[in-house]
C-alpha cells in the first residue's frame, strides 16, 4: 500500500462472491468447474451456492441453495471485508455484482427462484445487493467512493431498464459509480446486434442519473 501511494496512485479493491461459480479453473486454464483431486484440500467448505440451486450450465454442477439466515451473514460478511479494506489503507471500493456471480445471480430471474424475500419480483431479486450496500456502507467512510459493478445488459432478462432502476436505489444508499459491463448469464439466444458498453452506459445514464462507467 505504502509503495502505492508514493507513486501518487490511489489503491482501490473488489469485493465479490462467486457464487455457484466457485471451484472454478483458472481463467488462462480454461473455463469451468475444477475436478477433485487431492490437492485440493479445502473442496467442500469452497462447495458453489447460490439463490437457487440451478446450475450455471450443463457442464457445471448444480449448487447448493443459500439458507435465508446464510443470506443476511452473507450481507454483513461484505460489511466487515469493506472494514477490513478500509483499515488496510484502500482509497475506493467495488462490489462485483456482474458476470453471473452471486449478487448477479440475484438479480437474474433465470438463476433465483427463490419464494422468499430474495425471490419472486424484481424488488425482492434487488434485495440481496441493497442489503450488501448498507452493510458495506456502515463501515466504509463516505468520503471513499463506493462503485458497483453490474452487467447492465445481459441478454437473459435483466437489462438496461432494470438496472437504471437498481442504480437509482443504490445511489440513495451511498453509491457512486455504477461500473457497466454485460452478458456473463447463460441465455439460449445470441445478442442481436452488437453492443457497446458506450451504447449501454449512455442507456444507464439516461434512465437512473447515476454516474456509469464502463
Amino acid at each position: 500500500m505504502r509503495f502505492i501511494k508514493e507513486q501518487g496512485a490511489a489503491a482501490g479493491i473488489q469485493l465479490g462472491h462467486s457464487g455457484r461459480k466457485a471451484r472454478a479453473r483458472r481463467p488462462w486454464e480454461g473455463d469451468g468447474p475444477l475436478q477433485r483431486t487431492p490437492e485440493i484440500d479445502d473442496w467442500d467448505p469452497w462447495g458453489p451456492v447460490a439463490p437457487s440451486a440451478v446450475a450455471h450450465s450443463a457442464k457445471w454442477p448444480v449448487p447448493r441453495a443459500l439458507q435465508r439466515g446464510e443470506v443476511k451473514d452473507l450481507a454483513q460478511a461484505w460489511g466487515q471485508a469493506a472494514r477490513r479494506a478500509h483499515e488496510a489503507g484502500f482509497e475506493m471500493l467495488e462490489l462485483h455484482g456482474a458476470h453471473g456471480y452471486l449478487v448477479h445471480e440475484f438479480l437474474s430471474e433465470r438463476s433465483n427462484q427463490r419464494t422468499d424475500e430474495y425471490g419472486g419480483s424484481e424488488a425482492n431479486r434487488m434485495r440481496f445487493i441493497i442489503e450488501v450496500t448498507e452493510s458495506v456502507r456502515t463501515h466504509w467512510p463516505v468520503e471513499k467512493p463506493l462503485f458497483v459493478r453490474l452487467s447492465v445488459e445481459d441478454n437473459a432478462g435483466w437489462g438496461p431498464e432494470q438496472s437504471a432502476r437498481l442504480a437509482k436505489i443504490l445511489k440513495g444508499k451511498g453509491v457512486d459509480v455504477i461500473d457497466c459491463s454485460s452478458a456473463a448469464s447463460p441465455t439460449r439466444r445470441r445478442f442481436s446486434a452488437p453492443r457497446s458498453s458506450t451504447t449501454t452506459r449512455s442507456r444507464c445514464r439516461n434512465m437512473s442519473a447515476a454516474t456509469p462507467i464502463s
